[in-house]
């Protein structure tokens, strides 16, 4: 019987723990969170996700993260064709590095701790002699 008290305890001390921890992400307002910042879990760009869910997957839910119509505060703009990317952790935040594929180009977006993006520049375009990426984004020597 004491074992099974333990047991209780320690799953309520855990759920607690769990919930706080949770808010974090969802962005509870009443746990000290800036509303503002919003949370992970919405539309960051004003379009609307271009994905078809199955039905087998009723319970997935899709974002956008950003898209070519979204400028940026800094006035960058994501353009072409989007097909090779990376995600970092970058401090609090993240960053975001994109082949774009039809421009020839690589960019990074910086994203805050709730995946807003907050700027983005071009690390390589298609003035670099030898075209020196790949399709998959990365530099070659």
């Amino acid at each position: 019987m004491k074992m099974i008290k333990k047991i209780m305890l320690c799953a309520v001390v855990v759920a607690f723990a769990s919930c706080e921890k949770l808010e974090d992400f969802t962005g509870d307002i009443s746990s000290g969170g800036n509303d503002s910042e919003g949370t992970i879990f919405e539309n960051k760009s004003a379009l609307e996700p271009l994905v078809a869910v199955q039905s087998q997957f009723n319970f997935v839910k899709a974002y956008s993260l950003i898209s070519s119509t979204d400028v940026l505060e800094d006035d960058f703009r994501l353009v072409g064709a989007q097909d090779g990317a990376g995600f970092l952790r970058d401090g609090d935040g993240y960053i975001y590095v994109v082949n774009a594929e039809d421009d020839y180009a690589i960019s990074r977006i910086h994203l805050d701790r709730n995946l807003n993006p907050t700027g983005g520049e071009w690390l390589l375009n298609s003035g670099v002699e030898d075209y020196a990426r790949q399709c998959s984004g990365v530099f070659k020597k």
